[in-house]
């Protein structure tokens, strides 16, 4: 639930709203930008109360409605925004805070992974914007306040507060805070 907060209070303050978290603003997860999250949250809920089968009920739903994929054995941090929640594919090891994630993009494994290897796949760090068709591949460390650009494909690490882009990634500049 507290990640849940973080993602409501991300999203609120994206949207200019910088008020405390009231009762109402847990209507917004009904966004379209939420309520794909929402449905992680739940299924990671459920996967971590070894209960599969609401589990995949739920990253089903996700499926269905959004065609977003999302591990519930990835473990995401709060403040997750998904501006828009289309064709997301995402398996990573382990995703930090205040993350946003593009449309048509994919975090995972180079190979297939059925039994979900965290060693194989990809770790993202704190504050990093992925955007639109960046593909993220392999068992590579993206580290905190980093901004990959539209269409990369990221197969190696990348350090802290740089921007990335290119096919295959290249460091394009530092970002600035």
């Amino acid at each position: 639930m507290a990640k849940l907060k973080m993602d409501i209070l991300r999203y609120k303050l994206l949207c200019g709203d910088e008020t405390n978290l009231k009762y109402r603003d847990y209507l917004k997860i009904f966004s379209p930008r939420l309520f794909c999250v929402f449905l992680y949250r739940t299924s990671s809920f459920f996967y971590q109360k070894r209960m599969k089968l609401l589990c995949k009920f739920f990253s089903l739903i996700n499926f269905l409605l959004f065609k977003v994929e999302i591990s519930p054995l990835c473990s995401i941090g709060g403040g997750l925004f998904l501006p828009h929640p289309i064709s997301i594919v995402i398996g990573a090891n382990s995703i930090g805070e205040n993350c946003t994630i593009f449309q048509n993009v994919t975090i995972g494994a180079k190979t297939l992974d059925i039994v979900y290897n965290r060693n194989v796949r990809p770790l993202i760090g704190n504050n990093v914007t992925i955007s639109a068709g960046a593909v993220v591949v392999g068992p590579v460390a993206i580290n905190d306040n980093v901004f990959l650009g539209a269409n990369c494909v990221v197969v190696n690490s990348i350090e802290s507060g740089v921007i990335v882009g290119g096919v295959p990634a290249k460091i394009l500049g530092k970002l600035t805070l």
